[in-house]
């Protein structure tokens, strides 16, 4: 199917864009990035160390793509997880909450701006079937950092949503 539309249309076309986007849909599905050996060096390093806290800014759901998501659970870990967008934050406190006792949950964005609140763009929830969970690890302070992931016609789902903000 790739190739009649590469000999059809141009590949650097926005139809060709868009069509290969929902051919290609079903693979499209969040794999978390590798960085080789993190899993052992987290490993090793919970073996040697008898008390972590983290922090962990940007915590999404904690499982999507989520490298401490085991140690947390497999250690004990104590921390805090900083969500700023609302829906994910509280699927965040409910995937946590057998390990309530250890953790702390933010639900505030992170600036080194000395503001209250600020606007937050991401892919609005109500669009949720339509998008891989990778999708839902998008969010910034700049609309326009949104569209440098490929998304076609991405505009049309996102939403600002206006978050408390604080310095780390």
């Amino acid at each position: 199917m790739k190739s009649l539309f590469k000999s059809i249309l141009k590949p650097s076309s926005r139809l060709y864009k868009i069509l290969s986007y929902f051919i290609n849909y079903k693979n499209r599905a969040y794999l978390p990035r590798k960085i080789d050996g993190i899993d052992r060096i987290l490993e090793n390093f919970a073996q040697g160390n008898s008390k972590i806290n983290f922090v962990q800014v940007g915590s999404n759901d904690g499982i999507s793509g989520d490298p401490i998501f085991k140690n947390i659970h497999k250690y004990d870990w104590k921390g805090v997880l900083i969500e700023p967008v609302p829906f994910l934050h509280g699927k965040l406190k409910s995937n946590y909450e057998q390990k309530k006792e250890n953790l702390h949950f933010l639900n505030i964005a992170i600036s080194d701006a000395n503001e209250k609140f600020k606007k937050f763009y991401v892919i609005d929830e109500k669009y949720r079937e339509i998008f891989s969970d990778w999708h839902y690890q998008l969010g910034s302070f700049y609309r326009e950092v949104l569209f440098k992931h490929g998304i076609p016609n991405v505009d049309k789902y996102l939403t600002s949503i206006n978050v408390p903000v604080n310095t780390i």
